[in-house]
C-alpha cells in the first residue's frame, strides 16, 4: 500500500511538473498589418497619402499569401485631387524564409481600383480674386492592374511587426502608382 501511494504521488508530481513547464509555441502564420505612405499617382503628377490594412499568411517557409485594402487621396495641390480606393491580392517570395526575425520579400499580384478625379472650376469675381471650387460631377474610373512590391518586415517581440514597403502599381488605363509605405503588425 505504501509502494502504491507513493508511486501514485511520484506520478502526479512529475506529470504536474511536465504540464506546468514553459512550452516552445510555434510561431503563428496568420498576421494582420496596417500601413501609411506616399505614392506618386495617375501619370506620377499627384502626390497621394495612403492608408492600408493587410492580412498574411506563410503558406511555405518561402511563400506567403495576402489580400489588402487600401484608401488614399491627394491633398497637396487645390488645382487638382483625387481619392482612391483598391483591393490588391499579391503573393511573396521570401529567399531567405520568412519565419525568421528578418522577412525580406519580393511578390506581386492583381489590383483593382477605383479612383474620382476632383475637376476643378474657375469662378473669379473681379480681376485679382479667384475661387477654385470642384466640381461635383467628378470622374469616377476604375481599372485593373498588377503590383510589384519589395517589403522587409522586423518581428519585434512576441508576434510584433514593423516594416516597410516600396511598390509600384501599373494599370491597364495608363494610370500608375508608385511609392513606399511603413508598416505595423501583429501575428493572430
Amino acid at each position: 500500500m505504501k509502494k502504491t501511494v507513493l508511486g501514485l504521488a511520484l506520478l502526479i508530481t512529475c506529470s504536474t511538473t511536465l504540464w506546468a513547464q514553459d512550452i516552445h509555441k510555434q510561431p503563428s502564420k496568420r498576421d494582420f498589418r496596417m500601413g501609411t505612405g506616399l505614392s506618386l499617382l495617375g501619370t506620377g503628377d499627384l502626390y497621394a497619402l495612403q492608408v492600408e490594412s493587410e492580412v498574411n499568411y506563410k503558406w511555405l517557409p518561402h511563400l506567403a499569401v495576402s489580400g489588402s485594402g487600401t484608401v488614399g487621396a491627394s491633398p497637396f495641390n487645390p488645382e487638382d485631387n483625387a481619392t482612391f480606393l483598391q483591393f490588391n491580392g499579391n503573393a511573396f517570395l521570401s529567399p531567405f524564409r520568412n519565419d525568421r526575425l528578418i522577412d525580406f520579400r519580393v511578390g506581386g499580384g492583381l489590383s483593382y481600383y477605383f479612383i474620382k478625379d476632383l475637376q476643378p472650376n474657375y469662378f473669379s469675381f473681379d480681376e485679382s480674386d479667384v475661387l477654385i471650387r470642384f466640381d461635383e460631377n467628378s470622374v469616377l474610373r476604375h481599372a485593373l492592374g498588377f503590383n510589384i512590391i519589395v517589403e522587409t518586415t522586423f518581428q519585434l517581440r512576441d508576434g510584433f511587426l514593423l516594416g516597410t514597403k516600396a511598390f509600384t502599381q501599373p494599370y491597364l488605363n495608363g494610370d500608375i502608382n508608385t511609392g513606399v509605405m511603413a508598416k505595423v503588425g501583429v501575428q493572430f
